[in-house]
C-alpha cells in the first residue's frame, strides 16, 4: 500500500500536521482514541526524554508508520474502528522488528478480549505503573538512542 505525499493525521491535539513531519530522531508512536489517557502518556514519554507522536485510531496510527517507521508501538485495545489487536497484526506484517506495547483497562481474561501470547512485547493495565513501564520502553528504545548519538 503507498500513500499519497501530503497524507495527513490527527494528533491528540486536534491539530492537522502532514505526515513527513514526523520526527527526525527514533519515536514512539502512542495510538489511543481518548485524549484524556493520551495526553498524559504522551507528556511522560516525553519527559523520559523520548520523540513520541501521538494518532487516535489504528488508521492514523497506519499513516504514520507507512511514512516513517517509529521504534516502538504504543496502543490502546479498544477504539473505533479496527481495535488494538488489528493493529498489532497489521503493523507486526509489514514491520515484524518494531516491538508493540499494549496499554489497556480491559480485563484481559474475558474471552472477548483475550490476547494471543505473541502479538504484544508486553502488557500493561491501567492504572498504569509508569515505572515499570519506562523501563520496558527505554529497554526498548535504547539500541535507536545510540545509533541516533553516533550518527549526531
Amino acid at each position: 500500500m503507498s500513500l499519497p505525499d501530503r497524507t495527513v493525521v490527527m494528533l491528540i491535539s486536534t491539530r492537522s500536521i502532514t505526515a513527513s513531519s514526523l520526527p527526525d530522531s527514533p519515536y514512539v508512536l502512542l495510538v489511543d482514541d481518548e485524549e484524556a489517557s493520551s495526553r498524559p502518556l504522551v507528556e511522560l514519554v516525553r519527559y523520559a526524554g523520548f520523540a513520541c507522536m501521538a494518532a487516535q485510531s489504528t488508521n492514523e496510527a497506519l499513516a504514520c508508520c507507512y511514512r516513517r517507521r517509529p521504534e516502538v508501538v504504543v496502543t490502546d485495545l479498544v477504539m473505533p474502528g479496527p481495535d488494538g489487536r488489528a493493529l498489532a497484526r497489521r503493523l507486526g506484517k509489514r514491520f515484524p522488528d518494531v516491538p508493540i506495547l499494549l496499554v489497556t483497562g480491559q480485563n484481559l481474561e474475558h474471552p472477548d478480549w483475550a490476547i494471543p501470547d505473541d502479538l504484544f512485547e508486553a502488557v500493561f493495565a491501567k492504572p498504569l505503573d509508569f515505572d515499570e513501564f519506562i523501563g520496558v520502553l527505554g529497554r526498548l528504545m535504547a539500541p535507536s538512542r545510540r545509533q541516533a548519538m553516533f550518527r549526531g
